[in-house]
């Protein structure tokens, strides 16, 4: 299961980003051309943070169920190891942290948006803390 599993969870990580580029460019000109928040940047917005969200159950999945070699860690290696050894630390704490925290805070303006009702300033908040959600995302996402 973790040889289609993991696959899928690289794989989406590319619509993730073009997603989150398509987000940026349509706010940041709705932004400038001073636009009304419309019914297509809020099915934008859904839309990628239903892929966020995606990854995250996958993220999880693979976490805590598909992984051996989380599995093994988890069962086999204490915490004080995980912190000492770089690939242990990032596969076990840091890529899973980060990464819930940067999809939190990317719900966490679309939530925030949402309550400011159909007005730039919308636009302002989400692109604002799906910017810093996409930076946490970015800066733990395995490129190698």
């Amino acid at each position: 299961m973790n040889s289609f599993i993991l696959p899928l969870h690289g794989f989406l990580r590319w619509i993730v980003l073009g997603l989150a580029f398509w987000v940026f460019i349509s706010f940041y000109h709705a932004i400038y051309a001073a636009k009304p928040y419309t019914q297509t940047y809020d099915r934008l917005a859904k839309f990628y943070l239903s892929f966020l969200h995606i990854q995250l159950l996958l993220g999880l999945f693979l976490y805590f169920y598909a992984s051996p070699w989380i599995d093994f860690h988890m069962k086999n290696t204490e915490f004080s190891l995980w912190m000492k050894d770089p690939e242990i630390r990032y596969k076990m704490l840091e890529h899973p942290v980060t990464m819930f925290l940067g999809i939190l805070l990317s719900q966490v303006g679309r939530i925030w948006g949402r309550r400011l009702g159909i007005n730039t300033r919308r636009f302002k908040i989400e692109v604002l803390f799906y910017t810093l959600g996409l930076i946490l995302i970015i800066s733990r996402i395995p490129w190698g």
